[in-house]
């Protein structure tokens, strides 16, 4: 082959000046080349030194060269993109692909950032409002404090009144002396340790580590009477239950903050003057127990007719049920005008006035008081068992023929000469003297003859020795001359128990179950 044409050696194709100027101007205008065919193979590059010797090859030889095999051209070094570039370029059509995506994960980290921002603004908010809400909380709570009356708990003991008791010549108990209720004081060693556990166990079962109230049925009952509304109720101690008998009588049933925060006050000062056996002692005495019997003794005497000392679980558990609610778990109930043949299963005694039967309605509050002993420890599993078959109706033993009747009006007598004693011997007023005789817990020894008084009432009450008196009585029994009533029948004002009874017309209930007596009817008081 002709070199002019081609050079085998080079692979490289001799060009015309024209198809050289040709392939120049095709470059400038980035056009590709007229004729250039393209290949799959890469085409191969002259050096700048052989383009330019070639374009100085003679003229004849350009003019007589011709195209033979495959067709190259020539491209200097210096326009191929380096490696470099072209990873440039290459990374940034990568960029470029991502950008969409790049845009949705700043928009996302915005959002976030948006969320904390505000989250954090209404932590910051809700604990301003916290410590706001405590701040004037703890005010409320101080000028409450400050407005609650000063007490003495190491006094306390001095302010449960006790009934006095009145004896015959031969020391027979003839009467009770006491004024709106009966009570008789016990010691902490008279009272059984499964007494003091029962009353533990069923209201209190902290009672021995708490400081007055406990915090956690504080914080349940406010939540409770926020989310249903009304009073507070249910987290009394027995601390807290002992202040409120003593010193809110006249507000211990309105359950409102201000009641309840007096009551927690009171409560750490007891807890802070008295030991926890002094506390027990003073809230069993303390605390009602229905059927008219205040403090544990009182009701022992009423309702098992034995002293504290000897009570059995079953009965202490049956008491510890009452203090809850003492006139609807009261284990006698007097129907007036009922008799024991309408109460077959339940009567207990039947007088002219009606009758007097059991009431049970404390049964499962019993039992629950003995699981909760035996859940906590205070008894085995065979006293529990043991216990929990003894029915209301085997434990009740009333006296219901404690006192003679005959005594009443030299009862009567004797209270006024011990009055005018104390006024005189011990220079007592009149209200001094009156509180001491009917709830300082006295035993007055009397002269009176019990036997000798029976057969003068008998006599007294037999018409046949009185044949010239003729008395006219009125429909109720009352002794009436010309119409108006000069002796008044004993049971026309008092009813078989011995309370005072008054007629519809001489009184209004109230609202808040107190009574308000009318003036210038049967009973007037002064």
């Amino acid at each position: 082959m002709n070199k002019s044409e081609f050079d085998m050696n080079k692979n490289t194709r001799i060009v015309s000046p024209e198809e050289l100027a040709q392939i120049k101007e095709a470059a400038e205008k980035k056009e590709p080349s007229f004729d250039v065919p393209p290949r799959a193979t890469t085409p191969s590059f002259v050096s700048s030194t052989e383009t330019s010797r070639t374009s100085e090859a003679p003229a004849s030889e350009v003019a007589g060269s011709t195209y033979s095999g495959r067709r190259n051209y020539t491209r200097s070094n210096a326009s191929r993109p380096s490696r470099s570039r072209q990873r440039s370029r290459a990374n940034s059509s990568i960029n470029n692909d991502n950008k969409p995506r790049k845009s949705s994960d700043k928009k996302e980290k915005s959002g976030k950032r948006t969320f904390w921002k505000w989250f954090k603004r209404f932590v910051v908010l809700m604990l301003c409002l916290i410590f706001l809400t405590v701040l004037v909380g703890c005010a409320y709570v101080y000028s409450i404090i400050r407005t609650t009356p000063p007490v003495n708990p190491q006094s306390i003991f001095d302010q449960l009144s006790e009934s006095t008791r009145m004896y015959d010549d031969q020391g027979k108990e003839i009467d009770m002396i006491y004024f709106g209720f009966k009570r008789d004081l016990a010691t902490v060693d008279q009272m059984p340790d499964h007494l003091k556990n029962a009353f533990i166990a069923l209201e209190d079962k902290t009672f021995r580590e708490h400081h007055g109230f406990n915090i956690i049925r504080i914080f349940g009952a406010l939540r409770d009477a926020f989310l249903r509304g009304g009073g507070i109720s249910g987290t009394s101690t027995i601390t807290q239950q002992l202040a409120r008998n003593i010193y809110l009588q006249e507000s211990q049933f309105d359950y409102d903050y201000k009641r309840k925060i007096r009551e927690a006050y009171y409560a750490l000062r007891i807890e802070k003057e008295l030991s926890k056996d002094e506390i027990i002692q003073a809230y069993l005495n303390a605390i009602y127990f229905g059927y008219n019997c205040f403090g544990i003794e009182t009701a022992a005497q009423n309702y098992f007719n034995k002293s504290v000392r000897d009570l059995t679980l079953a009965e202490s558990a049956a008491l510890a049920t009452l203090p809850q609610q003492p006139d609807n778990y009261q284990f006698i109930i007097f129907i007036e005008g009922g008799t024991a043949a309408s109460y077959p299963d339940v009567a207990l005694h039947e007088t002219t006035d009606g009758v007097y039967i059991v009431n049970d309605k404390s049964k499962d509050r019993r039992e629950l008081c003995l699981a909760l002993m035996l859940d906590q420890g205070y008894i085995t599993q065979a006293q529990h068992d043991e216990a929990v078959k003894v029915s209301l109706m085997d434990m009740l033993d009333p006296d219901f023929e404690t006192y003679d009747s005959n005594a009443a009006y030299f009862a009567d007598y004797c209270i006024s000469e011990v009055i005018d004693d104390l006024m005189t011997e011990k220079n007592m007023d009149y209200d001094a003297a009156f509180s001491t005789v009917y709830q300082g817990g006295l035993s007055i020894y009397s002269t009176l003859d019990s036997q000798a008084q029976s057969v003068v009432r008998a006599e007294f009450n037999d018409p046949s020795n009185y044949p010239w008196v003729q008395p006219e009585f009125d429909w109720d029994g009352n002794i009436v001359e010309d119409g108006i009533i000069k002796l008044f029948d004993y049971n026309y004002f008092f009813d078989s128990k011995g309370n005072f009874i008054l007629g519809e017309d001489d009184y209004e209930k109230l609202s808040d179950g107190s009574l308000l007596i009318k003036f210038d009817h049967y009973l007037n008081i002064y």
